[in-house]
């Protein structure tokens, strides 16, 4: 038997293993997935739901070019109407239903991409390495004080290892939940397509991965992405797509230069300060999988 830990976009799975092991466990998995996210009229996806998807986004969009004009409006009146006020509390209704209407679809596709891919999905042991490849990807973990979806997102750096530490935190708006650190847990696997970046001694897989000829091309490759919107990496508070940009005075490494950024304002009419920093390796080959369909070894 297996249990649902969590799911992700890009067909990825983080499922408690108890008994099975091999296809036999796969199988039970996405049948389990099937289960609990297919409609109660049919075992089967009918078609992801991206579409639905696309028009939430542009509707959160409309809200945060809104939300800017009254801000901008107030700032220059030097005052904040009451419809003005009456106005923004709509939009923070709108926005809440909005975010409900969006986890759902997207836990939709999740699952979908599951399904999908079924019959090239390997299971592999979590690791950290496994973990920061889902950095700041929307996930079905449910938050255990409001039940809302949480997502990974960093901590710190160990100091003496330089691994990066993760939390799983609640996306509720204006969420007052504590974080839940992340801890490798030996029952747990992670169920994904087979990847060169992943698979392996990652002793082994990170030294060729920092070759200075790699190096370079998988930068290069990576600024290619500036700029423009992951939808699989959205502002948990405004619910748009954020932009990888790069980080004013940074060194030009890889490595620390770059950092996913909301484009919205918030509540005190400046930028809205949620980021997602680009601090692994692991982040970058899930970023150029998903902007170019293949990673950095593969």
């Amino acid at each position: 038997m297996s249990f649902l830990e969590s799911l992700f976009s890009g067909a990825v799975s983080f499922v408690r293993n108890t008994l099975q092991e091999g296809k036999e466990f796969i199988q039970e998995a996405v049948h389990s997935i099937v289960k609990a996210f297919a409609s109660e009229k049919a075992a089967k996806f009918a078609s992801k739901t991206t579409g639905q998807l696309i028009d939430m986004f542009a509707t959160a969009k409309d809200l945060v070019q809104e939300e800017k004009e009254l801000y901008t409006k107030a700032a220059h009146d030097n005052k904040q109407t009451e419809a003005d006020k009456e106005r923004l509390y709509e939009i923070a209704q709108e926005r809440a239903e909005l975010k409900k209407q969006m986890d759902k679809a997207s836990a939709e596709n999740s699952a979908h991409d599951i399904v999908e891919a079924a019959e090239e999905l390997i299971s592999t042991v979590l690791t950290a390495n496994e973990a920061a490849a889902n950095i700041a990807l929307l996930a079905t973990k449910p938050c255990p004080e409001c039940n809302t979806p949480m997502r990974l997102t960093h901590h710190s750096q160990d100091t003496l290892t330089k691994q990066q530490k993760l939390k799983w935190q609640c996306t509720k708006l204006n969420s007052t939940c504590k974080p839940i650190f992340f801890k490798p847990e030996a029952e747990v696997v992670v169920l994904r397509k087979p990847t060169y970046d992943l698979d392996g001694n990652a002793i082994v897989i990170a030294g060729y991965m920092h070759q200075p000829a790699m190096l370079k091309s998988t930068h290069s490759r990576l600024r290619e992405s500036l700029g423009r919107e992951d939808q699989a990496i959205t502002c948990p508070t405004h619910l748009i797509p954020m932009r990888m940009l790069e980080i004013p005075s940074a060194d030009g490494s890889i490595l620390g230069s770059y950092h996913y950024m909301c484009t919205a304002v918030a509540d005190d009419g400046r930028a809205c300060r949620y980021k997602v920093p680009v601090a692994s390796m692991q982040q970058v080959s899930a970023t150029l999988r998903r902007s170019e369909g293949r990673g950095i070894l593969d």
